[in-house]
């Protein structure tokens, strides 16, 4: 059985997190993270970047991760994780615009 993710989820958000509760202030912040992070792909890679692309899901979740684990205002970022995120944007950047010249 394949559980093949198309796009990321409220429920993968949860479980990535190890959040094992839903309740009205949970829901609304996992949707205000995911609508967060849609923004920034669409910032980096457009609006028409690729929702299925495991490695946008993954970035999607460590951005929903870094915010979520650092909800007040802090410049703590990894540097390991900053180099991650933007190879992995840099690469799905690429393949989109080899994809456009076809």
């Amino acid at each position: 059985m394949s559980t093949e993710i198309t796009e990321i989820t409220a429920e993968a958000v949860r479980q990535w997190l190890g959040i094992d509760f839903n309740d009205a202030d949970v829901e609304a912040n996992i949707d205000a993270l995911i609508q967060t992070a849609n923004a920034y792909m669409v910032g980096a890679l457009g609006e028409n970047y690729p929702k299925a692309d495991a490695r946008v899901i993954q970035v999607q979740k460590a951005l929903i991760a870094d915010l979520y684990d650092h909800r007040e205002l802090s410049d703590k970022v990894s540097g390991a994780t900053r180099r991650l995120v933007d190879s992995m944007l840099l690469q799905v950047r690429l393949e989109m615009r080899d994809q456009d010249e076809v």
